[in-house]
């Protein structure tokens, strides 16, 4: 669909609704993104997990509002056909579906390891320890 909404005289309340919803997916999937690396990287956030799965919900319900897209009067007058775009956005959606869901099953997040790691006594099998059989062979 070639248009320019300056060139028509077409305003379309599905078609706002959607370029809205667009945009709240983007930026709930940014406060995902966000939180999500903050859980697993670097250190825990107040309200993390909820937030995750909060800002989760959200995407898909803004990425599920823009389907509508396709039946607006701008779609009606120019055509729309399944293109990219929307092949775009279902990708999208499951990729921000499944990133919701598995944040619940990530392993213990790096802070935590290590701090986990740095509590334990030393053992013979130490990830410290050298991993050749004798350390006095010369190669």
């Amino acid at each position: 669909v070639g248009w320019d909404k300056a060139d028509t005289d077409l305003d379309d309340w599905i078609l706002n609704m959607g370029r809205a919803c667009s945009m709240m997916a983007l930026i709930f999937g940014c406060i995902l993104t966000f939180f999500g690396f903050f859980k697993q990287c670097l250190c825990p956030l107040p309200l993390g997990q909820k937030l995750i799965d909060i800002s989760g919900a959200m995407v898909q319900i803004s990425l599920a509002l823009t389907w509508p897209m396709i039946r607006s009067s701008v779609c009606d007058t120019y055509g729309c056909s399944w293109g990219g775009g929307s092949s775009a956005l279902l990708v999208a959606q499951l990729s921000f579906f499944f990133a919701s869901v598995f944040s619940r099953c990530m392993r213990e997040p790096r802070y935590e390891r290590i701090q986990n790691r740095n509590d334990q006594p030393p053992t013979e099998n130490d990830l410290q320890s050298s991993l050749l059989p004798n350390e006095s062979t010369n190669l």
